[in-house]
This record gives structure tokens, C-alpha cells and sequence, in this order.
């Protein structure tokens, strides 16, 4: 499923630097989620794909129509918004659940759960130096359970959420590399977020996750909040990320993302304050996930030399 390898490029050191500012700008999604506590998590994905959407089709809705997909394809990258719309409904339920802490601190698994597809995917052997960062990681989220207990079902929510942006980082690998325009991936996967969003809000009211059918409609500073996440953690964001699929891989990116506990924890405390305080165990747990994300690139060059 994997691409020729002549399409594949070689990071560069601006590339680093620009996928940690995602990672960051992504580490303030859960604060923003806070910040529209009015609404519910369902109601949270429905106005931020929508408005992405919107933007991205005003945007990028004319270079997309001069390079038609094939309807198969088409479909397909639809079929990933599915995948990024559960992601996203997962992630803010988790923050409520629990808190902006116990959310990213289950978002971190996203490793793990890519070191067991993407060799799946690729058809390979699982690369030791993946599958022993994931254990360690694994070994971080154990200790983070063992003294937060009580914030057991936010990180378990969060680890849900994180299989899901796994898959889709997967599919959107496949697609930028096998000659999918960059704008055109992300505009029609937001697309299906949205229409999978919509079909959920149904679902989401016979279960109880919100008070009606129809959503509500943010109010006052709401409208800011939703703003800079659709535009710039979403629109800006998803765009970039996916563009840097075609230097980095998957297990790599995911990686990165490892550290959206670590930006969006440092953040949540300093805005938030006590309501972000966690145990010591917290901590220890989610540094040692952080020396797993920054060891991973030396257990990788030893097994390549």
C-alpha cells in the first residue's frame, strides 16, 4: 500500500520545526474545547468542521476543481473525515470526562497504536525501536493510571481518540503519497467530518450527550474560541500536517504528536491553574513518555546502522 519510495523526501530541519508548531497549536485544541464548554463535544466537532469546510472550499475550491479525483478515491478520502470526526468527538468527551490533562495524556498513545498498524499497512516487520518506544510509552500510561485513578475513564477515552487519529494519518500518508493533491485531501476529509457529524447528532441525542437534535448555536466570546480552532488548529493545521506526510513517516508523525501532552499539559496549568493540578505519579508518567518520544530517534539510527 506504501508509495515507490522516489516520492518519499527527506525532512528537512524547517520541517521539525514546523511540525512541533502544529503539535503545539494541536496541544491547545483540549483548552479551546474547555473554553466552548456550553457546548456539547458533538456540537464542538459539528461548527468546527463545518466552518473548516466552508474556508476550505472557499480557499482551495478552485484548484481542487481543476485536478478531479477519481470517484473511488473520492470516496475514499470522504471515508477518513469518519475516522478524524470520531477522533475529534473522542477527544473533547475525554477532556470533559476527565480533564485537559488525562485527555492529552491518553492522546499520546497515538504511537503505540501506529507502530502496530503502520507495519500492517506497509507489509513489513514491526521495527524493534517502534515496538520498544510504544512499551515504554505503554509504561508512562500505566504509571499516569496508577496514581490518577479517578481520571481513569478521560485517559481511556483519550486512548480511543487516539486510535482513530492513527488510522487517519495512515490513510492520508497513503493518499499524499500515491498523488493526491495536499488541498484536495484535506478539504474533502474535512467534508465528511462534517457530514459524519451531522449524522451523529441524532445518535448523540438518543444518548443522552446533548439536549436536542439541532445544535446549539455558540454565543459571545464562543464565537472567537471557535475561530481560532477551526481556522487555525483545524484549516491551518491539518493542511500543513498533512503536506509533511509526504517527508515523514507515519510512526514518526505520530510521535511528534507525542508531545501535544506534554505542550498542551504546561499550557492547561498555566491557564487553568489548580483545576489542571494532577499527583507527582502524573508527571513522572508523562516524562517518561517525553523521554521515549525524544529516545526514539536513537534507537532508530542504531537499528539502521
Amino acid at each position: 500500500m506504501e508509495a515507490p519510495a522516489s516520492q518519499a523526501q527527506h525532512p528537512r530541519l524547517q520541517d521539525y520545526g514546523l511540525l512541533h508548531f502544529i503539535v503545539l497549536l494541536w496541544g491547545f485544541t483540549a483548552l479551546l474545547g474547555m473554553a466552548l464548554a456550553p457546548l456539547t463535544p458533538n456540537e464542538v466537532v459539528f461548527w468546527r468542521t463545518l466552518a473548516a469546510a466552508l474556508a476550505m472550499w472557499a480557499l482551495f475550491g478552485r484548484r481542487i476543481s481543476r485536478q478531479p479525483m477519481g470517484t473511488p478515491r473520492l470516496w475514499a478520502i470522504l471515508g477518513t473525515g469518519t475516522l478524524i470526526a470520531i477522533h475529534w468527538w473522542l477527544f473533547f468527551l475525554a477532556a470533559r470526562v476527565g480533564n485537559v490533562s488525562s485527555c492529552l495524556a491518553g492522546i499520546a498513545t497515538g504511537s503505540v497504536w501506529t507502530a502496530l498498524l503502520e507495519p500492517v499497512v506497509d507489509r513489513r516487520r514491526i521495527r524493534w525501536a517502534d515496538l520498544a518506544t510504544a512499551v515504554v510509552v505503554c509504561l508512562g500510561l500505566l504509571v499516569i493510571f496508577a496514581g490518577q485513578a479517578d481520571k481513569a475513564w478521560g485517559v481511556a477515552i483519550g486512548i480511543a481518540s487516539a486510535l482513530f487519529s492513527s488510522l487517519f494519518g495512515l490513510c492520508n500518508r497513503y493518499f499524499v503519497r500515491s498523488g493526491s493533491d495536499v488541498f484536495a485531501i484535506s478539504t474533502v476529509g474535512l467534508s465528511g467530518a462534517f457530514v459524519t457529524t451531522a449524522f451523529m447528532l441524532p445518535l448523540s441525542a438518543w444518548a443522552g450527550f446533548q439536549p436536542t437534535v439541532w445544535p446549539a448555536l455558540p454565543q459571545g466570546s464562543a464565537w472567537l474560541w471557535l475561530f481560532l480552532l477551526s481556522g487555525v488548529c483545524t484549516v491551518f493545521a491539518l493542511t500543513a500536517s498533512v503536506a509533511l506526510l509526504r517527508r515523514f513517516s507515519a510512526f514518526s508523525t505520530s510521535l511528534a504528536i507525542n508531545m501535544e501532552p506534554v505542550y498542551g499539559i504546561l499550557a492547561a496549568r498555566l491557564l487553568l491553574g489548580q483545576t489542571e493540578a494532577m499527583t507527582p505519579a502524573f508527571y513522572l508518567g508523562t516524562a517518561v513518555i517525553l523521554l521515549a518520544v525524544l529516545g526514539h530517534p536513537l534507537l532508530l539510527a542504531r537499528q539502521n546502522a
